[in-house]
């Protein structure tokens, strides 16, 4: 109650005080990268307004720029640097904006001033995010036995302002006994990983605009790797082992003079079942 009079006193001197100023909350817009945003304006009779302009605060430079000034004889100056990708609404006073880039984000002020000579200020703060993509979880070490620390890190290729959770059968993973989470939560620490520890994990990276996860398992060695190959495995012994380079050479020539004896021999054979007339002609 008390502050809607206060809100109807400050109306009241906004028509006798031509400089009082009725500062709105900053309305938060985000958008993703190449996407588009109307800032709506104050919906306001204009057939009151004098003129309207519109500036903003860049979050990237720490510069303010001037991107238009309208007036109530139809007269609209927009920046050239604003011209290309930002369209002003004579209806409503609204600034849509095309094809957002990373300059885009900043603070917008809104500054309408009347026939009386009050004005009004409104403020719209736009933030563009790089969409969250590629998100890739490792595992250190990649087979643990029981008892060892797990350090679990999620890493993404693209995305801005990111948060990090992790996620274990649909639950949210704490910072407890037992685990430890970096400050950015990009790095999950299950400190003396017990049996009840195996099982899948799930790193999710998100902000404003998208959302993307992915999952790994958690698994215990039971055993010590053998060094010993299965018989499914192909082994390589070196240059004499089996089979090796030079044991590949020796079957090949095994192999050919084998193949040359019994050339050898069954000509022999076919030369002595020859007659003895044929055999000397």
């Amino acid at each position: 109650m008390k502050r809607t009079a206060n809100m109807l006193i400050l109306q009241c001197l906004s028509f006798i005080l031509p400089e009082v100023i009725l500062d709105q909350s900053i309305i938060e817009f985000y958008k993703c990268l190449n996407d588009s945003v109307l800032l709506p304006g104050r919906n306001i009779s204009k057939s009151q307004v004098f003129s309207v302009e519109w500036a903003m605060w860049s979050s990237k430079s720490g510069n303010e720029y001037y991107i238009l000034t309208y007036s109530y004889q139809n007269d609209l100056f927009i920046n050239d640097n604003f011209k290309q990708r930002y369209t002003f609404s004579q209806e409503n006073f609204a600034l849509w904006i095309s094809q957002l880039n990373l300059e885009d984000d900043g603070l917008y002020t809104q500054r309408i001033t009347f026939k009386n000579g009050s004005s009004v200020t409104i403020k719209r703060r736009l933030t563009v995010h790089i969409p969250v993509s590629n998100v890739h979880v490792t595992m250190n070490p990649s087979c643990p036995s029981l008892g060892e620390n797990v350090t679990l890190h999620c890493t993404k290729m693209m995305g801005s302002t990111v948060d990090y959770s992790w996620h274990k059968c649909n639950q949210l993973v704490p910072d407890r006994n037992g685990t430890s989470l970096s400050q950015d939560n990009a790095y999950l620490t299950l400190i003396n990983v017990r049996e009840s520890d195996v099982g899948n994990y799930r790193c999710v990276v998100q902000n404003k605009v998208s959302q993307e996860h992915q999952d790994i398992a958690l698994q215990l060695c039971t055993a010590e790797p053998s060094n010993e190959c299965s018989s499914s495995t192909c082994c390589y012994y070196g240059y004499f082992g089996y089979p090796g380079y030079l044991g590949y050479i020796c079957i090949f020539l095994f192999i050919f003079k084998l193949n040359k004896r019994l050339r050898k021999g069954n000509c022999d054979d076919l030369y002595e079942n020859m007659p003895a007339a044929k055999r000397h002609l």
